[in-house]
């Protein structure tokens, strides 16, 4: 005999539940809708499934062992640790999005009020990163000493203002569930 509730209906039990209903439920958590679309890719939230992909893909190698572009070198462990910390990354970082604080990672994907400022950073001898930082439009704003596997190495800061981006930016790329992670972060319009 199956257990019942206190209206005599069988208990489904949360493993049923959630066997049931594998994806995030999307009006709970607004960041699994939200994509950037271009004619040539789609950059989508990473979810559990991206996630697994993308841990698979790092454990493969995803560059040269003998130097990191990483300012953290997170791919400087074996297999299946590295699985492992790269789906932690992803769970920390939508565990820790909030308001005040947030990092929102895409996968690419082939075939308003907004931030007035766009960062990134890339180590000095980090050409691929360099290069796709500068054809961007980026502007160098800094150099500072930072630690690279333990040893203090050169890391270039960028800056990219609104201004700039709005001379630059393409009519061909449309958002997708912006608004629900508006209210979700609270960054109004």
């Amino acid at each position: 005999m199956s257990p019942t509730d206190t209206f005599g209906k069988p208990h489904r039990s949360l493993t049923t539940a959630i066997c049931e209903h594998r994806t995030m439920e999307h009006s709970i958590w607004p960041l699994a809708d939200l994509e950037v679309r271009t004619p040539r890719l789609v950059l989508r939230y990473i979810d559990d499934d991206r996630a697994a992909r993308l841990a698979k893909l790092a454990a493969g190698g995803i560059h040269d062992p003998a130097m990191t572009p990483f300012r953290f070198p997170w791919t400087d462990v074996p297999s299946p640790q590295l699985e492992r910390n790269t789906m932690q990354y992803f769970w920390r970082c939508r565990a820790n999005a909030e308001p005040n604080s947030w990092i929102i990672d895409f996968a690419a994907e082939v075939d308003g009020q907004v931030a007035d400022l766009a960062l990134t950073d890339a180590w000095h001898d980090n050409g691929p990163s360099l290069g796709v930082t500068n054809s961007l439009g980026y502007s160098e704003v800094g150099r500072r000493r930072a630690l690279r596997r333990d040893s203090p190495d050169l890391l270039l800061e960028f800056e990219m203002s609104r201004e700039h981006f709005d001379t630059i930016r393409r009519d061909d790329i449309t958002l997708h569930g912006v608004e629900a992670v508006r209210d979700l972060l609270q960054t109004g319009r």
